[in-house]
């Protein structure tokens, strides 16, 4: 049955909205940052450099990697001083 708001053909609405669960950016950004620290050195890498690298852009590299709590901000620790 389909609630008088919802178009002919189409699907009444979910609460869910069918979002797929966010993924875990970091193995993807780390490697990135790698490749872009290894052809341009420490001096010339640049945020917007390993944006260009991900296909995304700076302020939404900064908005994923900004939010570190104290689990990620561990992980993080791991993978880079270990």
């Amino acid at each position: 049955m389909t609630s008088t708001n919802t178009p002919a053909g189409r699907s009444p609405r979910t609460t869910t909205r069918g979002l797929k669960p966010r993924e875990e950016p970091w193995p993807e950004l780390i490697a990135a940052a790698t490749r872009v620290f290894y052809d341009k050195g420490c001096e010339g890498a640049s945020l917007q450099q390993i944006a260009n690298e991900l296909g995304m852009l700076k302020g939404s590299l900064i908005t994923t990697i900004e939010p570190l709590d104290g689990d990620t901000a561990d992980r993080h620790d791991q993978t880079i001083y270990r």
